[in-house]
C-alpha cells in the first residue's frame, strides 16, 4: 500500500493529546504545590483570553515552538502563583506528628496498625503524599 499523505498534528489541532489542567497539576505537585484542577482550568482560560487579546495566539506555528510554549506556560503559572491553597497537606509538622505517634496513641485515635505503618512509610519519604480526611482529622485532633 502506497502512502498518500502524512498528517502532522501540532498542539492538538486535529486530536487533543494531553489534558492541560492535569499536566499542570502533576508538574505543580512534583514541585510540592497543590492546586485544584478547577483553579488551573480558570488560569488557562484567563491566559488564553489575554494572549488572544494581545494577538499572541495567532503566532502559533509562526515562531519557534519552544518560545510559544514558554510564554504560554509562564502566563498560566503567573495566574496560579498567589493562591490560598499553597499549603501542603503533608507539611513537616504533620510528618513529624505521624513519625512520633506511638502505636498505643494511634489505637486511641482509631488508627489501625497498617494505616500507621503506611503513614510512617510515606512520612519518611521525600515525595508529597495525601492522607484521607478522616485520618488527617484524627491526627490533627490529638
Amino acid at each position: 500500500m502506497k502512502t498518500r499523505a502524512v498528517l502532522f498534528d501540532l498542539g492538538g489541532t486535529l486530536v487533543e493529546i494531553c489534558d492541560g489542567p492535569k499536566t499542570f497539576r502533576r508538574v505543580l505537585r512534583s514541585m510540592g504545590t497543590a492546586r485544584r484542577e478547577s483553579v488551573i482550568e480558570q488560569a488557562i482560560l484567563d491566559t488564553e483570553k489575554r494572549l488572544k487579546a494581545e494577538g499572541f495566539m495567532e503566532k502559533f506555528g509562526k515562531i519557534p515552538c519552544a518560545e510559544f510554549w514558554v510564554r504560554y506556560d509562564s502566563s498560566v503559572l503567573e495566574r496560579l502563583e498567589p493562591s490560598p491553597d499553597l499549603e501542603r497537606p503533608d507539611s513537616l509538622k504533620f510528618r513529624e506528628r505521624i513519625l512520633t505517634l506511638s502505636q498505643s496513641e494511634a489505637e486511641k485515635l482509631g488508627i489501625g496498625k497498617s494505616t500507621l505503618y503506611h503513614l510512617r512509610k510515606h512520612a519518611t519519604g521525600e515525595r508529597s503524599f495525601t492522607v484521607y480526611q478522616k485520618t488527617a482529622r484524627k491526627l490533627r485532633k490529638a
